[in-house]
């Protein structure tokens, strides 16, 4: 008996503090779920640095039923439109495995595509798509029937750029939604300024405009851009990732930008149609050291639940990414000392998001890694082309701890990583991965174990707010812990993850209260409410 005990101490040892014993396993199940797409990104002996963006994803019920399908951005050639490499959309089976139905739905894109983003533009209740493009950005409206129709001239969004982070947003609080769109770098020098030996660095590149777009709730949009301020801030603006969320809690949607070797962009909304560009004050412009970094992906979620929205941007190798601690009035780079600092220095980053993987109540953390530059190109013996992605457990002492290894055979392999999103597709109770690898094929990562603690999924539907409820904020308390959610329509590298709201709530048997902030203004409470389901909460309604 007291060896038995002897062995179970140890084993209680071995675990460090504020992780569980029962770690989920994430196991790749891409064949088996029928996914053969293939990302194809072009790549050329010119080095034309839009090939290195690689492409985002979407995770999102495009036709109503409840399970979460997929929709692949793919790129192709730079110089011409490569009608083989289209855009690709998955419908999910609801047995756990998927069909391509990008021919019936004619979402098949085959422009250079890097970014997209999900909202229902025009509160009809179906989820339209938003595609950014080396060259014209396009708009597919959801006719509810499974089908999309390419409406981008008719909305007056079809930018002409290299468009890559994007997010729809009520930012004039007006009930339906607007659209930002990030762009890298100027057309023109995209085609003149090229290596001969590999990708040049992006600070040869000038920025580019990024463009808002107010909708003027007859399906058609006007752009607004110079509501945010004077353009030139965006003459070294090399925008990637974008992430549209109400920071510091006044109840607008503010917008941050991650930029390619130069400095971050925050736009705080004044609530009047005009914001104020305030990165550098609030201090999440530049790195710990004050230098500007190869800002990419962008997580955003309130990691220690104190009530505030904290964020994590990827940056390049040899940078240190950024953990920005919300205080309320400005941030604190709180990476090294939160332990994720080091263990990404020698990666790449790009697709990145908060997200509660055991279900312990506390937002855990995923990080995509590939460099740009293959091995022949890197010569170095540090760095690899290839690289292995990343996850961290939440301690829930403000600090992280890697537990890749732990948790399973994918996380000891390389890939060329850029999008990502998270979305629970076997509707199991615990979340799911999804990564689009560069060239590459993509991967699908089913958690295993994650729903061993207890769990809450909501789906938010608005009727005065816009009917997706973006930028509505939820915060459930179970027992002692409080949490907090934001919808949102945008994060990681150029993706959209799963639109219903998920708590983990540990071994709760309950959720005490429900507090949905809608963006209307409206404040709905719910008691008592079961674990372990699937919540539909609509505006104004009991």
């Amino acid at each position: 008996m007291l060896r038995f005990l002897l062995i179970e101490l140890f084993l209680i040892l071995l675990v460090p503090k504020g992780i569980s014993a029962k770690l989920p396993v994430f196991v790749d199940v891409t064949k088996k779920a029928g996914i053969n797409f293939k990302h194809a990104s072009g790549k050329a002996q010119r080095y034309f640095i839009v090939e290195t963006l690689g492409s985002g994803v979407a995770t999102f019920d495009y036709d109503d039923d409840g399970w979460i399908d997929i929709y692949f951005v793919n790129s192709g050639q730079v110089l011409h439109r490569d009608q083989q490499a289209k855009n690709v959309l998955y419908r999910n089976n609801r047995d756990g495995t998927f069909t391509d139905a990008t021919e019936s739905s004619g979402t098949g894109d085959f422009g250079y595509g890097i970014g997209v983003t999900v909202g229902d533009y025009d509160n009809n209740g179906t989820a339209d798509l938003y595609v950014t493009n080396y060259g014209q950005n396009v708009l597919y409206r959801n006719n509810g029937d499974g089908t999309f129709t390419d409406v981008t001239e008719k909305a007056g969004v079809g930018h002409q750029g290299c468009g890559t982070g994007c997010a729809f947003a009520d930012f004039d609080l007006d009930g339906d939604l607007d659209l930002y769109v990030a762009n890298y770098v100027p057309k023109d020098q995209m085609l003149a300024t090229t290596g001969s030996s590999g990708y040049k660095n992006p600070i040869f590149y000038d920025g580019e405009i990024d463009v808002l777009y107010q909708n003027n709730g007859d399906g058609t949009f006007i752009v607004i851009t110079p509501r945010l301020g004077d353009s030139t801030i965006f003459r070294d603006a090399r925008g990637l990732g974008v992430v549209v969320a109400d920071y510091n809690r006044d109840k607008l949607a503010d917008i941050y930008i991650a930029n390619d070797k130069s400095k971050n962009l925050y736009f705080l909304n004044n609530g009047d149609g005009t914001f104020t560009e305030v990165a550098t004050l609030t201090g999440v412009g530049y790195g710990a050291s004050g230098n500007a970094l190869a800002g990419m992906g962008v997580a955003v979620g309130d990691y220690d639940n104190d009530g505030w929205i904290d964020m994590f941007v990827t940056n390049f190798a040899y940078e240190f990414n950024n953990l920005y601690h919300n205080e309320k009035e400005f941030f604190v780079d709180a990476a090294a000392s939160a332990g994720l600092g080091d263990p990404s220095y020698l990666y790449v980053g790009w697709g990145t998001f908060f997200f509660d993987s055991d279900n312990d109540g506390d937002l855990d953390l995923f990080i995509a890694n590939g460099h740009i530059m293959d091995n022949n190109e890197l010569q170095s013996d540090q760095l690899t082309y290839e690289q292995p992605d990343q996850l961290f457990e939440n301690r829930g002492n403000g600090k992280f701890v890697e537990i890749s290894i732990e948790s399973g055979d994918y996380f000891s392999q390389k890939h060329v990583a850029r999008g990502s999103a998270y979305f629970d597709y076997d509707n199991d109770g615990d979340l799911d991965l999804l990564i689009s690898n560069s060239n590459q094929f993509p991967i699908l990562l089913r958690n295993d174990g994650g729903n061993h603690q207890n769990w809450l999924q909501m789906t938010l539907i608005g009727t005065t707010s816009n009917r997706d409820a973006v930028g509505t904020q939820v915060i459930i308390q179970a027992g002692n812990q409080i949490q907090t959610r934001e919808v949102q329509s945008s994060g990681s590298y150029c993706s959209v993850n799963d639109y219903r709201l998920h708590f983990g709530v540990n071994a709760a048997k309950q959720i005490d209260l429900v507090e949905v902030r809608w963006t209307s203004g409206t404040v709905q409470k719910l008691k008592d409410i079961a674990v372990n389901q699937h919540l539909t909460v609509i505006e104004n309604q009991q």
